[in-house]
């Protein structure tokens, strides 16, 4: 069976966090998919929340169940380290849902929406806007 392989760098722009306040986040992401339905995803992000800085860093898997050529969705989760207002840095887990569109064959745009479960600290939740520029191997690196 022969199936594409792909590196993608990304940036993501959209709403950024927690149950007492919210900001525009700005981030980045990289992601190795090796074999078309599931993905290797690190990114973080940061935002300004009350004038205080709110950060994450996130390695994640990335399941795909609908995988297209020009389009793909999936479910991602990780875990990660948070640090928000008025709380030193933690441990979380996270959950959500991420799509991606092809409008060139080595850009997409997409969004990604995810929940994030910070231990001992509010919760936190990012809904983001993605672009990411794709290096693709058909069949094999």
């Amino acid at each position: 069976m022969a199936f594409s392989q792909e590196i993608k760098i990304g940036a993501e722009i959209g709403g950024f966090g927690n149950s007492s306040d919210s900001s525009i986040g700005v981030g980045g992401f990289f992601a190795i998919d090796p074999y078309g339905w599931m993905a290797f995803q690190a990114d973080g992000a940061y935002g300004s929340v009350s004038g205080e800085s709110f950060w994450y860093v996130s390695p994640a898997i990335v399941g795909y169940p609908l995988n297209y050529e020009e389009f793909k969705f999936g479910i991602i989760g990780g875990a990660g380290f948070y640090d928000q207002p008025l709380v030193a840095t933690r441990f979380g887990l996270n959950i959500g849902a991420t799509g991606d569109f092809n409008v060139l064959p080595n850009f997409s745009i997409g969004s990604q929406a995810r929940y994030h479960w910070v231990f001992d600290a509010p919760n936190m939740w990012t809904v983001f806007i993605t672009a990411a520029f794709k290096f693709e191997v058909d069949g094999g690196w």
